[in-house]
């Protein structure tokens, strides 16, 4: 890696070490449960917390954890993934489940009832591991679909917050790169040559995130910089100037 590759890389870390400072997404002592997918995002969310476990005076500890789920149609590569924990000094946890599927929910919705039971059984797990905060590798452009699915579909101005209190403060969830763009992500990616996954899931060409996806293309021909905009009109909300 060159120094301008090594610029790019330090530069992409600062953005989530500026989202972890801004919303004290860190604690002392914290137990993180880091959800590691395969995938590009999950890779560099645990590789830039590593980073910082090492080079800030603040003591936390990391944990990985995947959730296979038998009954849904993907894989990944399991002994890289061990190896990329195993390289950090990160404990790798994989959980091997099955969960029972409506087959007519699937065909409208999978990737929610996915990531639900996923959802479900890490927070499950943390209990178990007496861990404070769940790591979720959501970016800038999953916060902005899930904001367009929400008021499309369910009617209400809602999105991935960077940090979330759950079970009556038990745990918090916490998505230290929710200021990053999948672009940035997949430049980090390659530039640490993450592999690609195995497998891709058979339902990807059916979700509603998806359909958000094409539709912020479309968008981009009106403004190309539509994402950075909705994005901060998140935080601009004037209630005087809404109907209700």
């Amino acid at each position: 890696m060159d120094k301008n590759d090594k610029r790019k890389v330090r530069k992409i870390q600062g953005v989530i070490d500026s989202a972890i400072e801004k919303h004290s997404m860190i604690e002392e002592n914290d137990i993180i449960l880091v959800g590691l997918s395969g995938g590009k995002d999950s890779f560099t969310l645990l590789d830039a917390l590593s980073i910082r476990q090492k080079h800030y005076k603040t003591k936390f500890k990391l944990i990985a954890a995947h959730v296979n789920i038998s009954n849904i149609p993907y894989s990944i590569d399991k002994e890289y993934i061990e190896n990329f924990c195993k390289e950090r000094d990160v404990e790798f946890i994989f959980q091997h489940e099955k969960i029972e599927i409506d087959k007519e929910k699937v065909k409208t919705n999978p990737c929610f009832i996915c990531s639900w039971n996923r959802r479900k059984l890490l927070f499950n797990l943390s209990k178990d591991l007496n861990c404070t905060k769940i790591a979720l590798g959501h970016h800038r452009d999953d916060a902005i679909e899930t904001f367009l699915l929400n008021m499309m579909y369910h009617s209400s101005i809602s999105s991935l917050p960077a940090k979330l209190k759950m079970f009556e403060g038990r745990i918090h969830l916490i998505r230290p790169m929710i200021y990053l763009s999948k672009d940035e992500i997949n430049e980090y990616s390659i530039l640490k040559q993450y592999p690609e996954q195995k497998l891709t899931c058979s339902y990807d060409h059916i979700t509603k995130r998806g359909e958000m996806a094409m539709l912020l293309k479309g968008m981009e021909i009106l403004n190309p910089h539509v994402r950075e905009t909705l994005f901060k009109s998140m935080s601009n909300i004037y209630q005087e100037y809404l109907p209700f």
